[in-house]
């Protein structure tokens, strides 16, 4: 995790001319949100931003079809899975979810949480789900982490 320095420096780097790098993080967020709605199925999404001064990860308004798995859970940065996956900067892949409920009439049958990470740093998270059970795969992942992260190399 960033020191409050660090974080600075490494948000400088990457928006050198810009004040309010937070919004910075959402407006790249957002823009990003766009092209993976066009290009990907989905029946939930949701999007978090990273603030850099704190390290938390903060849920962005869409609108209320978001969710994050295992919201109970908490870690240093937020709750639940999308905080783990902006800690660890590593995405999740859950194709076959047997058991909970979303919204008690649609299941949540596949997961995606990807981050999305500039200069080494985790400015924000972005989570995709479907009622169709295994309608994520490790092709689909790939393909999401290329739109989120361009210049990045996935193992």
């Amino acid at each position: 995790m960033f020191t409050t320095k660090s974080a600075q420096s490494k948000v400088y780097e990457y928006f050198p001319l810009t004040l309010n790098y937070r919004e910075s993080f959402e407006y790249e967020i957002r823009e990003l949100l766009e092209q993976v709605k066009q290009k990907i199925e989905y029946n939930w999404i949701s999007c978090y931003v990273n603030d850099p001064i704190t390290d938390n990860l903060e849920k962005l308004a869409l609108d209320d079809s978001g969710f994050n798995m295992i919201d109970v859970i908490q870690f240093d940065n937020g709750s639940g899975l999308s905080a783990w996956v902006a800690e660890q900067k590593r995405p999740i892949l859950l194709s076959s979810v047997h058991r909970g409920q979303r919204f008690q009439s649609n299941p949540v049958k596949s997961f995606i949480c990807c981050p999305v990470i500039r200069n080494e740093m985790t400015i924000g998270v972005i989570n995709l789900g479907h009622i169709r059970n295994q309608a994520y795969n490790k092709q689909m992942l790939q393909h999401l982490l290329d739109i989120l992260n361009p210049n990045e190399d996935w193992e």
